[in-house]
């Protein structure tokens, strides 16, 4: 019985146990204070899982609990070759504890247990793995439901209690499956399980008695360890359940807040860096410790997606369409295993509950998420390009992940799209950032992907993936009569072109191959233009010269309808006798399926992507000669069965693009790039973010509206201002650098 020797007889007593075990598994240590009922579940947990070649020592801090004592005892007697029970003469805190724990355990690594604490199945194996994953690990801990920043399922939101319907060992195994044993640093170790090797007792030494008797003594060992070129780790794959701090009734609890406010101003003093590291990495989104968790958290939970269509207007547009057809095809997926949010612009979550409200389980303003804790979701998914960087911000801060549609590379390579050179070189920059920092990119065909690495904004391969566009849409088949500004094209067989005036759209050709078509056949048809014009990069003067030069035969016989609505555009598609499609590039190219589908043949060029969507077998414009086409369109309107074919090709061809295949596509696309570590996080943290910091309080405090962006006037005379220090300064490298950042702004990378 050990009970009766004094704590030096004791200390030479476990001396000699550990002697006669033999072996150098770790010493498994576990100081109790009180709280019977815990202890006793603790001590099962540890006979049932540890190793045998792990030594147990309870050490007792003269508990008041007469149960302790027997308990003790007991173990003592009954399984004297796996645990050694030492009750202290007197009460001197968890510290003294500890170090008592450490001392006689020598040489063996030490893994400090609370009483409190339940282990599953291989724990300590566990532990000791990644304890030697490298050779300066001073310190591992692993997750929990009560551990501060190793937090689950809510992290930094410690839960005396499980999660529902869960056991213990249910999720461990669930943590231990989703794992990518990351190991991921952490600032400090967390008191509830920690395993502290050998090497880094030996050259830190032990918990410092300044802490006593408890509260911060983990805090201070970790930054001595860091600060000696130790790290310390958490393990990723092995998940305890920790009740809290059960030991101290509330006067004790008072007494212990007290110590926690001296303990922290100590540690203030010592280590200034601590306590905003700390916050940083505890509320970091994109770091290795929040993509441990997010994989732990997912196996818990539900996995959250959220769908940004804060570029959508609720209103029938082309865009709308698709963004619709998406989440509806991503919300009936028969296999859909996660929770399907909708991002919206504040004031139409009304409209858009109409149209996609069944098909999702949320649907959520700006307004609102800010009021929310953040991250809300596991990832986000945005189905089109980003123009700014506010955007960016956003989508980065309310997901752990971020999946981005490349649709093409066309206003990236042109710069007459936008109003000024410095605009076009900030969405080039925006662009660039982007694809540097979205966990995943879709692509909308392999042309688009192939067209990033020409400008050498190439993706990871494992980060990228081809997301076709479907084209069987459920809505917006109208059944409604066309307005009457349109009635009289119904007596008049027609061309169309269809489409925004962007120059790539080459609306201009269609004027010279009309003009061609109408001088060299007998065709008394009319060429009819509808869609939106455009400020920058439009066709709008060229198409005006074009028409000032034709016949007024020819002039008389074109129509400019502008911006139709969709009903309006079924319509023309529906009573056209041919779609002329002769872009120069395209990201993907819908309007020949929208045509197919009413029986109307389209003509389009091979540019970029057009000819590896619509595939082989269909009459191209293989140039861009007016007369060579327009030979091409009137074989088209007057063999029937040439036109039949046109469509049956493109037709057949559509069952590749069926938004089933791309919610499966981008489904499997969202699983994969959760699975995968996050992408450039220090970039996303501090050039996306800028630095911005998140309190793990609630509401709107959590996520804070992103940061304006600075004007570029702004931007440079912050640099001129530094340029002018450094004149002064007589820093010559500084003014060299500025000056190179600014003639890079002014003539171009």
């Amino acid at each position: 019985m050990h009970g009766n020797l004094t704590q030096v007889d004791f200390t030479t007593g476990i001396r000699e146990w550990l002697a006669q075990l033999g072996g150098v598994g770790p010493a498994v240590v576990v100081p109790i204070y009180n709280a019977y009922e815990d202890v006793c579940e603790c001590v099962e947990s540890l006979l049932l899982h540890t190793p045998v070649t792990s030594p147990i020592l309870l050490i007792d801090d003269c508990s008041t609990d007469s149960r302790i004592w027997e308990l003790g005892q007991k173990l003592a007697t009954e399984q004297v070759e796996r645990v050694f029970y030492l009750r202290k003469q007197e009460n001197s805190g968890f510290v003294g504890s500890v170090n008592l724990g450490f001392d006689v355990s020598f040489p063996r690594d030490v893994v400090i247990v609370n009483s409190d604490l339940v282990l599953p199945t291989r724990w300590l194996e566990r532990l000791q793995m990644a304890a030697y994953t490298r050779t300066n690990v001073a310190t591992v801990t692993p997750f929990t439901n009560h551990g501060t920043m190793l937090s689950l399922p809510r992290r930094n939101r410690p839960s005396n209690d499980l999660p529902p319907d869960l056991t213990l060992a249910e999720i461990d195994e669930r943590i231990e499956c989703a794992s990518s044993r990351l190991y991921p640093p952490i600032p400090t170790a967390i008191g509830h399980c920690t395993y502290f090797r050998r090497s880094a007792l030996d050259v830190v030494g032990y918990f410092d008695e300044a802490f006593s008797p408890g509260y911060g003594e983990e805090v201070d060992f970790s930054q001595r360890a860091l600060i000696h070129g130790f790290v310390n780790l958490a393990a990723d794959n092995l998940f305890v359940y920790h009740k809290g701090s059960r030991s101290f009734n509330e006067k004790g609890r008072l007494r212990r807040e007290q110590i926690q406010i001296e303990h922290e101003k100590l540690l203030q003093h010592r280590y200034p860096w601590y306590t905003s590291w700390m916050h940083a990495e505890s509320n970091a989104m994109h770091n290795p410790l929040a993509n441990a968790l997010g994989r732990a958290r997912r196996a818990l939970q539900p996995v959250r997606i959220a769908i940004d269509a804060t570029y959508v207007a609720p209103t029938t547009t082309g865009t709308s369409v698709v963004a619709f057809e998406l989440i509806r095809a991503l919300g009936t997926y028969p296999q859909r295993s996660a929770e399907l949010f909708v991002i919206v612009r504040n004031g139409t979550t009304a409209s858009f509950s109409q149209r996609i409200g069944d098909y999702v389980d949320g649907i959520y303003s700006i307004d609102r998420l800010r009021q929310m804790e953040a991250p809300m979701f596991d990832l986000v998914f945005r189905p089109a390009q980003l123009r700014n960087i506010d955007d960016l911000r956003l989508l980065h801060t309310v997901a752990e992940k971020l999946i981005v549609f490349q649709l093409d590379f066309i206003a990236y390579s042109n710069p007459a799209y936008v109003a000024t050179k410095e605009d076009w070189m900030e969405y080039r920059r925006i662009t660039e950032l982007v694809l540097a920092t979205a966990d995943g990119v879709g692509y909308l065909s392999n042309d688009v992907m192939a067209d990033g690495k020409l400008h050498g904004l190439e993706v990871p391969e494992e980060r990228c993936c081809v997301l076709n566009s479907g084209v069987d849409h459920y809505f917006y088949r109208s059944q409604t009569k066309p307005r009457s500004p349109l009635n009289h094209l119904f007596s008049k067989s027609f061309l169309l072109v269809l489409g925004t005036n962007f120059l790539h759209k080459n609306r201009a050709h269609n004027l010279r191959l009309f003009e061609d078509l109408v001088h060299q056949t007998e065709w008394s048809g009319m060429l009819v233009f509808a869609g939106p014009k455009v400020s920058h990069g439009g066709s709008a003067q060229e198409e005006g010269s074009l028409l000032g030069q034709l016949p007024l035969e020819v002039r008389e016989r074109i129509i400019d309808l502008g911006e139709v609505d969709e009903d309006e555009k079924n319509w023309l598609l529906e009573h056209a006798a041919v779609v002329l499609y002769p872009s120069v590039c395209e990201g993907f190219g819908l309007i020949p399926f929208e045509a197919a589908t009413y029986g109307t043949p389209t003509i389009p060029t091979r540019s970029t992507s057009l000819q590896e969507i619509l595939g082989e077998g269909l009459v191209y414009f293989d140039t861009f000669d007016p007369s060579a086409n327009a030979g091409i369109v009137y074989q088209m309107l007057t063999d029937k069965k040439l036109a039949q074919r046109q469509v049956e090709i493109v037709l057949e061809r559509s069952h590749h693009y069926r938004w089933d295949s791309v919610a499966t596509s981008v489904w499997d696309f969202v699983f994969r790039t959760l699975s995968l570590p996050h992408r450039a996080h220090l970039i996303r943290e501090k050039l996306v973010l800028g630095h911005s910091q998140m309190s793990t309080t609630g509401a709107a405090a959590q996520l804070a509206p992103p940061q304006s962006v600075l004007s570029l006037a702004d931007r440079w005379n912050q640099r001129f201002r530094k340029l002018w220090e450094a004149v002064q300064a007589g820093n010559l490298r500084t003014i060299e650098f500025e000056v190179k950042q600014y003639l890079r702004w002014k003539l171009g990378p």
